[in-house]
């Protein structure tokens, strides 16, 4: 990355925040599908449902029904399917687009046009959460998300807990390079802490791209959590557990 897109995004997250103290009585967890391929609906959505969980996908309509490196991307069908199910979707923009090189105004109208879409196909949905796309945050970027979104989730690795910026929700990615221990680590540390530990991944898949993994591993970590009888809410409905103000 370059240098002075690293002190944006550096800037950004340290200037613009959207602080709430979060006080839970047990740890919860939230799975989390970049992108959304076909993969995410098919097999991560089932995985879920295995263990009576629901998923939240972060959808760019643009991109619907393209192949992409992690495999072809969602069908419409499967939007309907999730809402449906209790699941939610969140938006990760309409073309999937650089916040580094773009100007204000065209991201207002790419966020713009992804909830038009969205309520073409689903007759009042409001999209409320939102996940930066690249984990791409400049200053002016994360304003207009703020004013827009419950809350947005980055690429920042860690576990939100106590005082937490609902603008810049930490994370961590699974894919193939991450040891299932070290996840189990996170998921124990979110125990000891009462904390919300949000995962990320894109395709769930035999062959997964860079940024997913395959159905067993997604299912290791599901049934781990499971089995420690951790709670996994979407996005939006944790959102809720915060104080209103």
């Amino acid at each position: 990355m370059d240098l002075y897109f690293k002190i944006q995004r550096y800037l950004a997250c340290l200037l613009v925040q959207q602080k709430k103290f979060l006080k839970l009585s047990e740890p919860v967890i939230s799975f989390t599908f970049d992108d959304a391929p076909n993969s995410a609906f098919m097999n991560g959505a089932e995985i879920l449902k295995k263990y009576g969980f629901r998923g939240t996908y972060f959808i760019s309509l643009g991109l619907a029904e393209q192949n992409r490196p992690e495999g072809a991307c969602f069908d419409i069908k499967h939007l309907t399917d999730v809402v449906e199910d209790g699941g939610e979707l969140g938006c990760h923009t309409y073309n999937h687009i650089h916040f580094y090189k773009s100007r204000l105004s065209k991201i207002r109208e790419d966020l713009k046009k992804n909830q038009d879409k969205i309520n073409e196909l689903i007759p009042g949905y409001r999209f409320t959460s939102f996940a930066y796309p690249y984990g791409e945050q400049t200053l002016e970027s994360k304003k207009l998300v703020r004013e827009i979104y419950d809350s947005a989730r980055s690429i920042n690795r860690g576990i939100n807990y106590k005082c937490t910026d609902l603008n810049n929700l930490q994370a961590v990615q699974l894919d193939e390079h991450m040891d299932p221990q070290k996840v189990f680590d996170f998921i124990e540390q979110a125990i000891r802490t009462k904390g919300w530990l949000v995962f990320y991944t894109h395709d769930v898949q035999k062959n997964p791209s860079s940024w997913g993994c395959t159905p067993e591993y997604f299912e290791a970590i599901v049934k781990y959590c499971y089995n420690r009888n951790i709670k996994a809410f979407t996005i939006e409905k944790v959102i809720k557990m915060f104080p209103q103000t």
